[in-house]
């Protein structure tokens, strides 16, 4: 009976709402297989809270239940990528916590289930009562909790982005922590991964992979070993750049590819309507925002390799040599050698100066991976 009626006509109740949602991001997702671009279910309380009417906070949590259930089907999720958030604020910074907040922590708790990911806008003007109602997955063991989002800061860094003011409120998340704008961002949020150790691998081998033996790229050579890791940090950003523009291209590659699989359903809910582009639309953008995104892998390796190239140097630089023989042999026969830069200051242990590092890192290669253009 509802089926007949919604989606073609608009939902009355939260019934409605919820079957309605739940058709259109279906087919959604089905139109882009077996390669869809993220995009996320929102602010699953503002979509919502219009349609409760006088249902009361217990028989809303029962109906989002069965939301929850339709993302777990069969042996696998259809919700990886997926973040369903609650609360946060207004460009005013005006709480917008309400009643269906709660029914969907409620359901949350309930169900205990890990997909799609439960997500919490805070901000300095979050209710105590939010706290509290939050308490309860914190404290039980076995229950799944939700990852927290800052409103205060990510509003000040989306519009340093470029995000019109007005659209601020309305951030989504896909995956694990990427912003999207709903219904107005092409969020190709993964689009390729950047692999930090590897490219510190090649840097300390001369551009040879440790595991196939390849040869990959051409690096800066040095006179010896020792100048080489005395220069590490220089040479390795070098490579980084290099690999990052290599990364890029493939990326930009694959989205171009993508683009012959045009998505006029999504699209019409992305913008299409009023730009009538497509958007995968390899040369006209489509939605109002549009960027690609990387997987940055390795942060924690890079600065903990940076203190055991230090420690190395500075106790013992004889055995320069001997480190580039012990990491083309996976360390085995040199285990002595891997006790002693194993004892080298470790990132996330409150110890300043590698703390420092992994910052000073992650700003270098953020700025690397900020300034490549995608397709359009």
């Amino acid at each position: 009976e509802t089926l007949g009626k919604v989606p073609f006509e608009p939902a009355q109740s939260l019934y409605e709402a919820i079957q309605s949602y739940i058709i259109l991001w279906q087919t959604m997702c089905l139109e882009q297989a077996p390669n869809p671009f993220a995009f996320s279910v929102g602010n699953a309380d503002r979509i919502f809270e219009p349609y409760r009417g006088e249902l009361s906070r217990e028989e809303a949590s029962e109906l989002f239940k069965h939301f929850l259930v339709f993302y777990n089907v069969g042996d696998r999720s259809w919700a990886i990528s997926q973040n369903v958030l609650i609360s946060g604020r207004d460009i005013a910074g005006n709480d917008l916590t309400s009643t269906m907040s709660y029914a969907i922590l409620d359901a949350y708790y309930d169900m205990n289930l890990p997909q799609p990911i439960l997500s919490v806008k805070l901000h300095k003007n979050t209710p105590e009562k939010l706290y509290e109602e939050m308490g309860r997955f914190f404290f039980s063991p076995g229950v799944l909790t939700p990852s927290l989002f800052n409103d205060d800061a990510l509003f000040e860094v989306l519009k340093n982005n470029g995000v019109d003011e007005a659209d601020i409120p309305d951030y989504s998340v896909a995956g694990c922590q990427e912003p999207l704008i709903m219904g107005k961002d092409n969020g190709n949020t993964t689009n390729s991964w950047f692999n930090l150790p590897k490219i510190l691998e090649l840097t300390l081998t001369g551009g040879k992979s440790t595991i196939t033996g390849e040869e990959i790229g051409t690096f800066v050579e040095y006179p010896d070993t020792k100048t080489l890791l005395e220069n590490i940090r220089e040479a390795f950003y070098k490579n980084a750049e290099k690999f990052a523009q290599e990364m890029a291209d493939a990326a930009n590659g694959a989205s171009l590819a993508l683009s012959h699989l045009r998505v006029p359903f999504l699209s019409a809910f992305m913008g299409g309507c009023e730009s009538g582009i497509d958007t995968r639309h390899p040369s006209k953008q489509g939605t109002k925002y549009n960027g690609s995104g990387c997987l940055i892998h390795g942060l924690s390796v890079i600065a903990d390799s940076f203190m055991a190239i230090d420690k190395l140097l500075a106790e013992r630089p004889e055995d320069c040599d001997k480190l580039i023989e012990a990491i083309k042999a996976n360390f085995v026969g040199y285990e002595e050698l891997r006790d002693f830069l194993k004892s080298a200051p470790k990132f996330g242990n409150g110890i300043e100066s590698v703390d420092n590092e992994a910052a000073e890192i992650a700003d270098k290669i953020s700025d690397i991976v900020r300034n490549l253009k995608n397709y359009l």
